[in-house]
């Protein structure tokens, strides 16, 4: 996404989701925290220093600490190439880029 690690220390998440989506993202986040659902997928765009879209698959996974103090663990993919090709040409998906 072309930031430097410094850029990044004390942003909320949501300001590197693109506009129209950052209402959607936090509320699907809230709610699993309020409904505490284990595990959740979504996909949402963000965007790069230089303002370009790149689309992401998160997987956010709510674990508990010895306290019971919820956790996120959070596994996400650049899956952009895969929402413009759907397919490798032989009906398998492409896949994305571990981040």
């Amino acid at each position: 996404m072309c930031y430097g690690a410094g850029e990044l220390v004390g942003l909320h998440f949501l300001t590197l989701i693109r506009p129209d989506y950052r209402n959607q993202v936090g509320e699907a986040y809230a709610r699993q925290l309020q409904e505490r659902t284990p595990s959740t997928y979504l996909e949402f765009p963000a965007l790069t220093k230089a303002g370009e879209t790149i689309w992401f698959g998160q997987h956010v996974q709510l674990v508990h600490d010895a306290g019971e103090k919820i956790v996120g663990v959070r596994r996400s993919r650049a899956i952009s190439l895969a929402r413009r090709r759907p397919s490798n040409g032989c009906g398998a998906p492409r896949r994305g880029t571990d981040l």
